[in-house]
């Protein structure tokens, strides 16, 4: 049996046996690597041809591969789950390294939801326009653009994801006139891009921020009228600042300088030599290639010091930042599926000599 349909009979057994709850729905793999081989129902070698077949409550699964899976237009309510990302850098890392990369995903105001997508890295834009849509341990490289004509769309959530660069935008003149967007919330991220709202008179409503880092800055003065941050670290670095400023609470959260407003049990100008592990080595490093100080990850750096203010900011004296709140930042947003994390096909097999197979699975919860 070829090494590519081996490591994907492998899995598809992995999953079988280790998730029961997803037995009344159809599991449809895509793996656009060389070698392989369609199977009806079941293995596609597009997101279009897998999305085509399946129906509502659907998972499909992208296989780690060195080529983009192109755009993913999502015209139903499945669950789309990769491998995650950064996984060469992970304490405990899976087999295949590679991530299941998108170029753009679009979602649409007459697909109700829910969908999920999970451990998948999107190299361009998101446009979303669809309710009931979750992220959950994604990687955005580039503009993330949110909203509907009115009554808008409702219930976005961003889960453990990071967001390297990429603005966060509600604005009208990318799509329609009058878009609108209630009830976003991003917990447990981390932004390094811009958040902007290019339409001040749009009533969205409804966003918050809680137990994430910025590392970006606020332009367009209003980063949604009425939104909340609670339980954040905001790190500058850029000499413009956050630019904070409208209808907006920030809440227990410890900032490198005076830019977010006083009280409600915030923290601001903390020497930020004192707030990550991975001060004062690199401040935290941050750069393209991930590259982070000895001993740490580009994501383990930013865990707090023993010392950071931010460990009792929180209410009751508890954490903030990406580890805080029930559901603490995952490193490499790796699902919480059946992973082979060791692999070992013999190159060869005959009638006399069986094929020597050695897997290693993790459930990843």
């Amino acid at each position: 049996m070829p090494r590519p349909l081996f490591v994907l009979f492998a899995a598809l057994l992995l999953w079988g046996l280790l998730c029961p709850s997803a037995q009344a729905q159809t599991i449809r793999r895509v793996n656009n690597n060389p070698g392989i081989l369609p199977v009806p129902g079941l293995v596609y070698t597009t997101y279009l041809d897998a999305e085509n077949d399946a129906v509502d409550g659907d998972i499909i699964l992208l296989e780690p591969s060195g080529t983009s899976y192109g755009t993913l237009d999502i015209t139903k309510s499945v669950s789309i789950i990769g491998p995650g990302y950064l996984l060469n850098q992970q304490v405990s890392p899976p087999a295949d390294l590679r991530s299941a990369r998108a170029d753009d995903i679009r979602t649409y105001p007459w697909v109700v939801g829910p969908i999920v997508i999970e451990g998948v890295t999107v190299n361009f834009a998101c446009q979303l326009q669809g309710s009931n849509t979750t992220f959950r341990g994604c990687f955005f490289s580039y503009e993330i653009r949110i909203g509907a004509p009115s009554p808008g769309i409702q219930n976005i959530r961003f889960e453990r994801c990071f967001l390297n660069g990429a603005a966060i935008i509600n604005a009208s003149y990318f799509v329609f006139s009058g878009n609108e967007a209630h009830n976003v919330t991003f917990s447990n991220c981390i932004l390094t891009g811009n958040i902007a709202n290019a339409e001040y008179s749009n009533p969205n409503t409804g966003w918050l921020y809680e137990y994430c880092i910025f590392l970006g800055q606020f332009t367009y003065a209003a980063p949604m009228a009425g939104a909340q941050f609670r339980n954040c670290v905001f790190y500058e670095i850029s000499s413009s600042g956050y630019q904070l400023s409208g209808s907006f609470t920030v809440l227990n959260s410890v900032s490198n300088n005076a830019d977010i407003p006083t009280g409600n049990g915030n923290i601001r100008s903390v020497t930020i030599d004192s707030m990550f592990v991975g001060c004062p080595l690199n401040c935290p490093s941050f750069n393209a290639s991930f590259s982070a100080p000895s001993g740490y990850t580009y994501e383990s750096q930013f865990t707090l010091s023993p010392n950071s203010p931010a460990l009792t900011a929180g209410p009751g004296g508890t954490l903030i930042g990406l580890y805080g709140g029930t559901n603490p930042y995952k490193p490499g947003g790796r699902p919480t599926y059946p992973e082979i994390f060791q692999l070992n096909v013999a190159p060869a097999a005959s009638s006399t000599v069986p094929l020597s197979v050695t897997i290693g699975v993790r459930s990843n919860n």
